[in-house]
């Protein structure tokens, strides 16, 4: 289930109805624990460890293994799918952070390049320099400060950089400045 950019007022209807039917959750701790479910919760989201649970708990029926963001969107999906080969999966979609952003920008993002620099290396340069909108994902060594510093390096620090932190979230915050401007600024992990 992707459970949308992290606020669960954003899940869909049916996720929630799916949650409320579930055996057990299974996600990351900063995923699942915003649940405030009753139900058991495993905190894993490596597929072989998402698999080991399953394995390990005959009685568990019907789980939920929940996902920030949508299940098609650079997610641990595809991987997650790989390991569940023999068993009914159903995939309920949830809203990416990418097209959340977009609208709090008002900006539309059908003709921008998307990508996703969580915990992947992906050429960033290459996007920037290809395309006059590019919306990137942030996480682990890809902080915000870093990726613009590199687009410093290559000539891009007057790009204009719009970031969106803890989307969905009461204390959401968008920021506008330049590559330049925040290439030494802090901002939250997850940010677009």
């Amino acid at each position: 289930i992707g459970i949308g950019p992290g606020n669960t007022e954003c899940m869909t209807a049916e996720a929630k109805a799916v949650l409320a039917e579930c055996d057990a959750v299974i996600g990351a701790k900063s995923v699942a624990e915003s649940l405030h479910t009753a139900k058991p919760v495993f905190h894993e989201f490596l597929p072989h460890k998402v698999h080991a649970v399953l394995d390990g708990h005959p009685s568990i029926r019907h789980a939920a293994v929940i996902m920030r963001g949508d299940v098609g969107f650079f997610s641990g999906t595809k991987k997650l799918l790989e390991v569940l080969n023999g068993c009914d999966v159903t995939l309920l979609p949830g809203i990416s952070s990418i097209p959340a952003f977009a609208a709090r920008i008002r900006k539309s993002w059908d003709d921008a390049a998307l990508i996703s620099l969580h915990g992947r290396d992906m050429n960033l340069i290459h996007a920037v320099s290809g395309n006059r909108k590019v919306f990137a994902l942030t996480g682990g060594e890809n902080t915000v400060d870093v990726i613009c510093r590199k687009l410093c390096e290559y000539g891009f620090g007057e790009r204009s950089v719009t970031v969106g932190e803890r989307l969905s979230y009461p204390d959401e915050t968008i920021t506008c400045g330049t590559a330049a401007e925040f290439s030494a600024r802090h901002f939250d992990a997850l940010s677009v």
